[in-house]
């Protein structure tokens, strides 16, 4: 039963789709989402500066 439940979250890391990826220690797998964050991330940086935060 535990084991379905992580199974389901494989698809939030494209890298899962093509390899065992073992590396958790240093740079761990990217998920799915954190692209769109870090996209708008950068959008309020360049667009706020400091005032984004």
């Amino acid at each position: 039963m535990r084991e379905d439940r992580l199974v389901a979250w494989r698809h939030e890391f494209p890298i899962l789709d093509t390899c065992t990826y073992l590396v958790t220690h240093s740079l761990g797998a990217m998920p799915r989402r954190a692209s769109t964050y870090l996209r708008q991330f950068a959008e309020e940086w360049s667009t706020r500066g400091v005032r984004a935060w």
